[in-house]
């Protein structure tokens, strides 16, 4: 298909005399989109599942097309820890125009650290656009105050506890 582009404008160039408009080609290129991150506090607690919002802006002259996003994250030892594609379906951006996104990952974060996320726009094979962020895990913060210890008396609940062996054995509940 590219080759049939390349081979037609060529001949357009020859047919044209010199003083011709030009032809101008808009294609949709990688430079065309971008991704703006949503939230502005970067901070998951210990143990949650992360979720990540984000938008997707058009910035380009012509109407951009994308179907799926691929989300990376990396814990504060730089391993990746998540990496899937979500499937979205054809979304057409025109210009200037801008969509949110929610994705929800199944990785419950378990390092107290920096984190790093990354989210790629691919239209098929063809990666568009990539944004990385940074986010922070932290540890729970709770804490814990005795506030009472009470004692059982033993004598007691072993009393209590023969008493009722006597009567269920008086009515036949059961036999000693």
């Amino acid at each position: 298909m590219k080759k049939l582009a390349i081979a037609f404008l060529i001949f357009l160039a020859a047919i044209l005399p010199a003083s011709a408009s030009t032809l101008t080609v808009n294609v949709n290129t990688p430079n065309t989109m971008k991704i703006l991150w949503v939230v502005d506090t970067y901070q998951v607690s210990k143990g949650q599942a992360v979720v990540i919002k984000f938008k997707v802006t058009n910035v380009g002259t012509v109407p951009a097309t994308f179907d799926r996003v691929r989300v990376i994250i990396k814990d504060p030892d730089g391993n990746v820890r998540f990496d899937k594609f979500f499937m979205l379906g054809k979304q057409v951006l025109q210009p200037g125009e801008s969509k949110e996104y929610e994705v929800k990952t199944t990785l419950a974060v378990d390092k107290v650290g920096i984190w790093t996320a990354t989210v790629q726009v691919y239209n098929g094979a063809q990666k568009l656009c990539e944004d990385t962020k940074q986010f922070q895990v932290v540890s729970p913060e709770v804490s814990t105050q005795i506030t009472a210890i009470n004692g059982v008396a033993v004598a007691g609940l072993i009393s209590t506890l023969l008493a009722g062996l006597y009567v269920a054995n008086k009515k036949g509940l059961i036999k000693v």
